[in-house]
């Protein structure tokens, strides 16, 4: 980016570890940056827009509690090694949310790598079969497809509810037909609409946000 001389940067960071050079212009002087995505402490950016991932826990644990009307079983489908900080931060703040809802019993289905040498796909479906919950909770797109799949495939799994996380077309078309019940993710064009104010607020005055959480968006599927 730095070869095309911008007034400023906006980049998508997916690994805070990733070890980046701040960006300059022809005369050395560094391009202003905002970043989205995954926070680097190390970068020197004037603006991340990004996930309040404890906000993000306690709100799907809400939209748990009123899918369940305050009572029922739910499972929280876990395929994370442990190695993704902002996730362990929303596993624990989902949880401990989780607990003043003394209505509701929670189990965790363990999917992390290494527990077992079989796929993901069929693990998970494998447990997910042997045992009947209300509500299914899943943490990434990739985890929400796949539990989708196993309810729309399984003929004594109607019943049960499903909370989402991600977008994309597969999940979208799940939702539209029910198999997801609310589907929750952080609103992209939001998050570009106001990296652009910031970035201009920055040119046009010399300062801007140093961070700003972006909103969550909640879908869900039409009641039939």
């Amino acid at each position: 980016a730095s070869f095309t001389n911008p007034s400023g940067i906006i980049a998508y960071i997916d690994a805070p570890e990733q070890k980046i050079t701040l960006p300059v212009n022809a005369k050395g002087l560094p391009i202003p940056l905002i970043t989205v995505g995954q926070y680097n402490p190390e970068l020197t950016q004037i603006s991340y827009i990004g996930t309040n991932y404890s906000e993000l826990g306690r709100k799907i644990a809400t939209e748990s509690n009123t899918i369940l009307g305050g009572r029922g079983s739910l499972s929280i489908v876990n395929t994370s090694s442990g190695n993704n900080p902002n996730y362990s931060t929303l596993m624990n703040s989902l949880i401990n949310s989780l607990e003043s809802y003394t209505g509701i019993t929670t189990d965790i289905s363990d999917f992390t790598p290494g527990q077992n040498s079989l796929p993901v796909e069929e693990t998970m479906k494998k447990k997910l079969l042997s045992r009947t919950v209300d509500l299914i909770i899943c943490l990434t797109t990739e985890d929400t497809i796949r539990a989708a799949q196993i309810i729309s495939d399984s003929g004594n799994m109607k019943k049960t509810k499903l909370i989402g996380f991600g977008e994309g077309e597969t999940a979208d078309m799940y939702l539209d037909k029910g198999t997801i019940t609310e589907l929750l993710s952080i609103d992209p064009e939001k998050i570009g609409e106001t990296a652009m104010q910031e970035l201009f607020e920055y040119i046009r005055y010399g300062y801007a946000n140093s961070y700003i959480t972006a909103d969550v968006r909640v879908r869900k599927a039409a009641v039939k």
